[in-house]
């Protein structure tokens, strides 16, 4: 009696379940204001998705530049990171130059000082030429604003016109950044 109990329990319980299982014919509507409103939030749903999609895509070309300037920023501060020490050191080799001028012009007597003051400016010359400092000190090459500042104007017809004729004082570059100009005399 007991597996006729439980048969007839099993049976009730299929058919039951078979009630309740929804299928997909179920749901489909002929409303045709209900069909055109499904279509529309389906189109509208698709216009969502390519719109987040396309924002993806512009978060990460935006990310790519940030990143971009951030490694030139820091490479920049890198190559440039000596730029304001060095150019506290220019105007004592100046000074230096300008006293071996001087020097030159004494008694043999002096001339061992003159000696040691030449190892000294030697020494911060190379000093620049480690960190890639150029000095700008070319004679007779076409004046470039970009680099020289005219301080005269030299009229004699021996220089063609607009070239640098004299150095007053040199000039200098860090990598391709402007320290400090020459100052220049140019012919006219």
């Amino acid at each position: 009696m007991n597996d006729q109990n439980q048969k007839l329990e099993n049976n009730n319980l299929k058919c039951s379940l078979e009630k309740d299982v929804v299928k997909k014919d179920d749901y489909i509507i002929n409303d045709p204001i209900v069909n055109e409103k499904i279509v529309l939030l389906k189109q509208e749903l698709a216009k969502v998705n390519n719109d987040l999609l396309q924002q993806e895509i512009k978060s990460k070309k935006e990310i790519d530049i940030l990143n971009y300037r951030i490694k030139k920023n820091i490479n920049n501060h890198i190559l440039y990171s000596l730029e304001e020490c060095i150019k506290e050191i220019l105007p004592t080799i100046d000074n230096l130059e300008r006293s071996l001028e001087i020097i030159k012009t004494l008694k043999d007597d002096v001339k061992n000082l003159l000696v040691n003051m030449q190892l000294i400016l030697e020494s911060f010359n190379n000093l620049l030429l480690v960190y890639k400092v150029k000095i700008i000190n070319k004679l007779h090459v076409p004046f470039d604003p970009k680099i020289h500042q005219a301080m005269s104007i030299d009229y004699s017809k021996n220089f063609q016109s607009n070239y640098v004729v004299n150095i007053l004082q040199k000039g200098y570059l860090l990598h391709d950044r402007l320290l400090r100009p020459a100052m220049v005399i140019v012919s006219q």
